[in-house]
């Protein structure tokens, strides 16, 4: 170990950021796809990317109705409310395996900061399959390096 260097110091490489969502269903086949409750999803420095000015997220876990989750959004400008269709994607992958994405304009994030390296933001969707609607809405921290 380098002097007056703790191994403290390199948690941030171990210590994921986070997704948060809370999911509500409605409709005949809520039950079916085993979606509700409230989830808290790590998000690895490894799955947070800024890439030509899009942020993508990837978090995923092994507990929960929704086990997977990508979001996309342009990193500017900050305080926006960018919708599906114009430039934000969102993808969610249950415990039933299914895997749903909002419909233009049926899913928002918002992009509350981002410093180069850090970006925190909330989002919502709405999913319709059938007769099942599906409403997620959480926020989400997460970094792609460096001391937090």
């Amino acid at each position: 170990m380098l002097a007056g260097v703790s191994a403290v110091s390199t948690a941030w490489a171990q210590s994921p950021g986070y997704l948060e969502i809370t999911v509500t269903a409605l409709g005949a086949g809520a039950a079916a796809l085993g979606a509700s409750g409230d989830s808290r999803l790590p998000v690895r420095p490894s799955d947070f990317s800024d890439r030509l000015g899009t942020l993508t997220l990837h978090a995923r876990g092994a507990r929960g109705s929704v086990r997977d989750v990508v979001l996309e959004v342009p990193a500017a400008p900050v305080g926006q409310r960018t919708a599906t269709g114009d430039g934000a994607v969102m993808r969610f992958g249950f415990a039933s395996g299914q895997t749903m994405e909002p419909r233009p304009g049926e899913g928002w994030i918002t992009l509350t900061s981002w410093d180069g390296s850090r970006a925190q933001g909330e989002y919502e969707a709405t999913l319709v399959q059938g007769r099942m609607t599906l409403h997620l809405n959480g926020r989400f921290d997460a970094s792609t390096g460096g001391p937090r």
